[in-house]
């Protein structure tokens, strides 16, 4: 059985998935507007087939069912919003990569606050400070690409 191996510290994941195929994850970069960039796409699918290729040195000739990209919102403090935005307008957002399962647990919640419901787990995500409010541009943008690139380089091979 294959398991979660972390190689930096944005979640660089080699797994067997419940359907007995291996996915790869472990390339990452930063675009303000949130859209992806077809540049970064191709080379991050080359990225992948090269990290395969290291781990599994005996499958050489493999195929790539599919190659995707996804945004993923993230902060400094790995705290969320969860709550109301502005007059009837509620939200949970930031998930900082826990998007599948944080995504759905909260929206259930949110949707059993907004009913009128109140329970421990909503009353300890209104209390949470929420996430931390990022530095203005161009400072946003060359920390965050330096903590990539140095995470990146911490991976070594992994990546």
């Amino acid at each position: 059985m294959w398991g979660v191996i972390p190689a930096h510290p944005f979640g660089s994941t080699v797994r067997r998935t419940p359907d007995n195929r291996i996915l790869i994850r472990n390339s990452f970069s930063f675009h303000p507007d949130g859209r992806p960039r077809e540049k970064y796409l191709r080379q991050y699918s080359e990225t992948h087939r090269k990290s395969f290729e290291r781990r599994f040195p005996m499958l050489p000739d493999v195929g790539f069912d599919y190659s995707w990209s996804g945004a993923i919102c993230l902060s400094e403090n790995h705290e969320g919003f969860f709550g109301k935005l502005a007059p009837n307008v509620y939200g949970a957002l930031c998930c900082n990569g826990l998007g599948i399962t944080r995504g759905t647990a909260s929206g259930k919640l949110l949707a059993d606050m907004i009913a009128g419901e109140r329970n421990e787990l909503i009353d300890f995500l209104l209390a949470s400070p929420g996430p931390n409010r990022t530095p203005p541009q161009p400072f946003l943008s060359v920390g965050v690409n330096s903590t990539l690139k140095w995470g990146q380089y911490k991976a070594g091979l992994e990546v």
